[in-house]
């Protein structure tokens, strides 16, 4: 039997957010009892548990309300709120299986309005999923299943790449359809982009 217990601060700009966490267990699995940050803007709070014995397993849910991950990220400054969900396994025969559900996330990030949803989920190489994300000035909707074939349907209304990445330029519009056989798609797209 042991125990993970500590606490930390981090500070940017003046201001601070400390993290405290308090994990129990043995050789097989910790018992997450306590992950908590907390900051000007708000709290990030995880429980749940984590085993590697006799294979990887998780069952861990996060809440966030007014969560700034710049603390931790440099450059991703915001102010986050909603639920994140996963659980999952690993097979006999090394394959992963899981499910991550995102009721709603929003707020700010990187100065952006922020409005998510989605649900995931892995069983070996099969997975499935649906994403509605809106972010500054960016919508995208897609969901599919990705497997020995793939059923993709996606639509960028517009999706504007700095949104997404700190780096990048231009914008997507339009929408991506694949079908088939993952080795050799058929491949449905009326996209248009500018500034790329």
């Amino acid at each position: 039997a042991g125990a993970a217990i500590g606490k930390a601060t981090l500070t940017r700009d003046g201001e601070s957010a400390v993290v405290e966490f308090d994990g129990r267990g043995n050789a097989e699995r910790v018992l997450l009892e306590k992950l908590h940050a907390r900051m000007p803007t708000g709290t990030l709070d995880a429980t749940g548990q984590v085993g590697w014995e006799p294979a990887l397993q998780w069952d861990v849910t996060t809440t966030l309300a007014g969560f700034d991950p710049g603390y931790f990220f440099a450059g991703w400054k915001g102010n986050l709120s909603g639920r994140l969900a996963s659980k999952g396994m690993q097979r006999e025969d090394g394959q992963f299986q899981g499910t991550l559900d995102v009721p709603k996330l929003a707020g700010r990030l990187r100065d952006r309005a922020l409005d998510a949803r989605g649900r995931f989920s892995l069983d070996g190489k099969q997975g499935e999923g649906e994403l509605a994300l809106a972010l500054g000035e960016s919508r995208v909707d897609a969901r599919g299943k990705v497997g020995d074939t793939l059923d993709i349907d996606a639509r960028l209304q517009p999706l504007r790449l700095n949104d997404l990445l700190p780096d990048a330029s231009g914008t997507l519009a339009g929408t991506l359809k694949l079908t088939g056989a993952r080795n050799a798609p058929n491949v449905d797209a009326d996209l248009g982009g500018s500034n790329l």
